[in-house]
């Protein structure tokens, strides 16, 4: 695996759903996601060398006409073009919601062998019980406070046909008959990339071997489509040790900053 160009396409890719909103600037990427999502609006790619109180002041500006109160500032570390950025943002009354860790996999000799239980079941999400199952789990893993009030049906129907024409998916792993982890996956031809995206368990499966069974579906997807790599930002301090675990390189750590908009609506002096 060719860790630098790993890297390089992991700082760029971002997470730009059917259901999202995004604007693009020269100076970063901003993705208005639904309200159900805990991180409901972000700021990404943030390349940008200009003034931290012009980049920061901007990605406001633009949330604030989507009438969102926080962004986060996402993939700050210390190679981000702009080493004043993250400071002040903490300096504005922002705070590290999340610290994550960059992991990649090499798929080309094969999906590593994850020991998974036998009494537990993971398949795509094609039907709207199976949208219901994943919104379950991931409103417990991400303590989302407001519920998906979009159509099951809808959302059912995009799941199918972003599975059937290898755009993606999400799976659904199920333990005792019930919901117990789910993630989702985009490919990424040019890079022949696969990001892994939202893997979670609920409390109760944690341990059991549910978010193993889950991944273990997602990479065998990858690998049947020919896919050579695998990347996901995992939380250092839940899912990234398992990761690291399978096989999964550390590609080094990321920061999260959440800056609400209306205590930071001009710059402080």
């Amino acid at each position: 695996m060719d860790v630098d160009v790993v890297r390089r396409a992991a700082a760029v890719i971002v997470w730009e759903p059917d259901f999202a909103e995004v604007v693009r600037t020269d100076a970063f990427t901003l993705v208005k996601y639904p309200m159900w999502l805990q991180q409901h609006c972000q700021a990404h790619r943030l390349t940008s060398r200009s003034p931290a109180d012009d980049v920061i002041d901007a990605a406001l500006a633009q949330a604030r006409s989507w009438s969102r109160d926080t962004v986060w500032f996402c993939g700050l570390s210390s190679a981000t073009p702009n080493p004043s950025l993250e400071p002040r943002l903490l300096e504005r009354g922002g705070h590290v919601a999340e610290t994550l860790s960059v992991l990649a996999l090499d798929l080309s000799e094969g999906v590593p062998d994850v020991p998974v239980p036998d009494d537990v079941s993971t398949e795509p999400v094609t039907t709207p019980d199976l949208v219901k199952a994943w919104d379950a789990v991931s409103d417990e893993a991400f303590e989302n406070e407001t519920p998906n009030d979009e159509d099951p049906d809808v959302r059912a129907r995009a799941c199918q046909e972003e599975y059937d024409q290898g755009r993606g998916g999400v799976f659904v792993t199920v333990l005792d008959g019930r919901p117990a982890a789910s993630g989702g996956l985009t490919f990424y031809p040019d890079d022949r990339l696969v990001l892994l995206w939202g893997g979670s368990s609920t409390k109760a499966a944690r341990g059991r071997g549910a978010y193993r069974a889950n991944l273990l579906a997602r990479l065998r997807r990858a690998h049947q489509l020919g896919y050579a790599h695998a990347v996901v930002k995992g939380r250092v301090t839940t899912s990234a040790p398992i990761l690291t675990r399978v096989g999964f390189v550390d590609l080094g750590q990321e920061r999260v900053v959440a800056l609400d908009i209306q205590a930071s609506s001009s710059p402080s002096t």
